[in-house]
């Protein structure tokens, strides 16, 4: 009797040896799986990181080159591409206000023509560029135009429309006291060649600051 006691005693021994180290196996088994399953997904976040490009401020006046004169920046012949219309001359004015200054390119597609009261109404493309502070002076089409945005234009920006729903012109902010503007309000592009007229000069512009 006494020695079917330490026979089962053995067994009982036997049986919980057996028990944990099946038990141990099973979790060195989770454990490596947990870690095949880590070093799987550890090079994907690490590419998708790497992606991830921290955005790098432009300095403008360098791409620029130190001019605000639209004429120089964007010559006659490259609006002329990216409108796909002939102008027939382009002319620069500096139009100072008392808290910012407008350098603006009139790019004219007909002879020069005048009103009776002496006002030049050629039909024209222009391009400008409002350097100081022009907050008040660009609250105007907040309160007076329709303002819209378009996701496929990579910058702050404004498309403005009148009161009639006709496009009037797109805003880009450059930086804090600079502000890039293309009007097509009083040219003869029809609203569809308008709207692609400023997209596309965009993707041009867009090239030229991120080369």
């Amino acid at each position: 009797m006494k020695n079917f006691k330490i026979y089962l005693i053995i067994i009982a021994v036997v049986l919980v040896i057996v028990f944990m180290g099946i038990f141990l196996l099973k979790e060195k088994g989770t454990i490596s799986k947990q870690e095949t399953i880590k070093e799987t997904y550890a090079p994907t976040e690490a590419k998708e990181k790497s992606v991830e490009q921290p955005f790098q401020k432009i300095d403008y006046q360098s791409v620029f080159k130190g001019s605000l004169n639209p004429c120089e920046i964007f010559p006659k012949e490259k609006i002329e591409d990216i409108s796909g219309k002939k102008f027939i001359k382009a002319e620069f004015k500096r139009v100072p206000a008392s808290t910012f200054t407008q350098y603006i390119c009139y790019y004219y597609q007909e002879p020069t023509k005048y009103d009776k009261y002496g006002v030049n109404i050629t039909k024209n493309v222009s391009i400008s560029l409002f350097k100081g502070d022009f907050r008040r002076f660009k609250n105007y089409d907040l309160i007076n135009f329709k303002v819209k945005q378009d996701k496929e234009i990579p910058f702050n920006h404004k498309l403005v429309y009148d009161q009639n729903g006709k496009f009037h012109h797109l805003d880009i902010d450059l930086e804090n006291d600079l502000q890039l503007s293309v009007d097509t309000w009083w040219s003869i592009l029809t609203e569809e060649e308008a709207l692609k007229f400023v997209k596309d000069f965009v993707s041009y512009f867009k090239t030229l600051v991120r080369t």
